[in-house]
């Protein structure tokens, strides 16, 4: 079974411009890929990121600075492509239907002498049959799904701020009159704070609202398309219901295991610049790969059945650990205590809110082990539910940083409710 590609939405610019879980520079893409490609699955990114994210750009340029560009030559990155995989000429096909960013990159000179010859020659490369990097467009009108999507997450948020009440209901109204894009959400906001109609603190939750509410409108869509499909971005705090339980965990609750596998100190020093390298763990087939998936389905097997054998895990974190190892030439690991606790089950940052579209509590459970301070955040976190979850609420009622990113598989059958009878992209 084909594995869910995790629509990459830390590469955003909207997420960038209010600090929302966003990628900032080399170091920060860097770190997220490391840790993917050691600990998680496939990417997807949009191809939009290649022209208006300037790391994106850098690290194309650049290629013995990141792993992008392998990564993407291996194909453990996919690239969403709205005009069938021509990168040289997406700025024009952009600019052509009126994104005014593109257009400005059209004038730049960095970028017509520069960059886009790169991005020309590239697309020659990827188009080889050696190479499988390009996913289509997904053929349905974003606008619609987001402003679907935008106006749910909207109404949690108002349920849950009486205290801005009064501002929050004339940024309604005033969208009301717009498309309800997202522009359209940062404009408003804009014009109302700059007129002392609308405070700092909830202008700035109206944008990471807009912000969760577009990452998810293109889980929705792309769920659509592919099936399996997750969303890399900031932890939601107002849409977990777009989340599925991958398992659930046993009724008697496990204990912490420690397993040795590699820490950051491993993944950024030793693996830094041998991109190739880091290629091969993600090859289809190749060793590292299945040892790398024994491990995580070994964790899963844990803390999803009663029966679950704490032995496996550690075989299979040792085998994993020590195939790295001698891979990358260095034989550092650490002891990491793998602990499934509950995030935040009956608080907003859970989704466990009530509302239109709140979750019951109790349905489904987010989790995270604490071996993620060690993994950089997001890789290991499940989204699982628990048989009797007063019974674990009790003894686990943690919660994660509101900041961290998550990367859930969205449910199909909720994120369909946002797409049918969407027109299509192209008519």
């Amino acid at each position: 079974m084909a594995l869910p590609l995790s629509y990459v939405g830390v590469l955003d610019d909207f997420a960038l411009r209010y600090d929302d879980g966003a990628i900032r520079n080399t170091e920060d893409l860097n770190r997220h890929l490391i840790l993917a490609t050691l600990f998680s699955d496939p990417l997807l990114i949009n191809d939009g990121y290649l022209l208006s994210h300037a790391t994106i750009q850098d690290a194309l340029m650049n290629p013995d600075s990141s792993p992008l560009k392998a990564l993407v030559e291996c194909g453990y990155i996919k690239i969403l492509s709205r005009n069938d995989g021509d990168l040289g000429g997406l700025a024009k096909w952009m600019a052509d239907v009126g994104i005014s960013s593109a257009q400005d990159r059209l004038q730049d000179e960095y970028f017509r002498e520069r960059y886009q010859p790169l991005l020309r020659a590239w697309t020659e490369r990827l188009r080889s049959p050696a190479y499988n990097p390009f996913r289509g467009w997904p053929n349905i009108q974003m606008t619609e799904v987001f402003k679907a999507v935008s106006r749910d997450a909207l109404s949690v948020l108002m349920s849950h701020d009486d205290e801005h009440g009064t501002e929050l209901a004339e940024f309604r109204k005033r969208l009301s009159d717009t498309s309800a894009r997202r522009t359209d959400w940062e404009d408003i906001g804009l014009a109302l704070r700059q007129a002392g109609q609308l405070s700092e603190p909830t202008f700035l939750a109206l944008m990471k609202t807009a912000n969760e509410a577009y990452q998810y409108s293109w889980g929705c869509a792309l769920a659509r398309d592919l099936g399996s499909v997750r969303v890399l971005t900031r932890m939601p705090k107002h849409l977990a219901r777009f989340e599925v339980s991958e398992l659930t965990i046993s009724d008697t609750p496990r204990k912490p295991i420690q397993v040795a596998i590699p820490d950051v100190a491993f993944a950024v020093k030793s693996v830094n610049g041998k991109w190739k390298r880091l290629a091969d763990v993600v090859t289809t087939g190749s060793e590292l790969n299945i040892l790398k998936h024994d491990f995580l389905d070994s964790l899963r097997a844990y803390y999803g059945s009663e029966d679950g054998d704490s032995e496996n895990v550690e075989r299979c974190g040792k085998e994993y650990t020590v195939a790295l190892s001698q891979h990358f030439g260095n034989p550092r690991g650490l002891n990491v205590v793998f602990d499934l606790t509950f995030v935040g089950a009956s608080t907003l940052a859970g989704g466990m809110a009530a509302g239109p579209v709140g979750l019951i509590a109790g349905a489904a459970l987010g989790v995270t082990g604490v071996a993620a301070s060690h993994l950089g955040g997001p890789k290991l976190l499940w989204r699982l539910s628990a048989p009797s979850p007063k019974k674990w609420l009790i003894d686990r009622n943690l919660s994660a940083p509101p900041e961290s990113v998550s990367a859930f598989l969205i449910k199909k059958t909720v994120a369909s409710q946002y797409t049918e009878g969407v027109p299509a992209f192209r008519s």
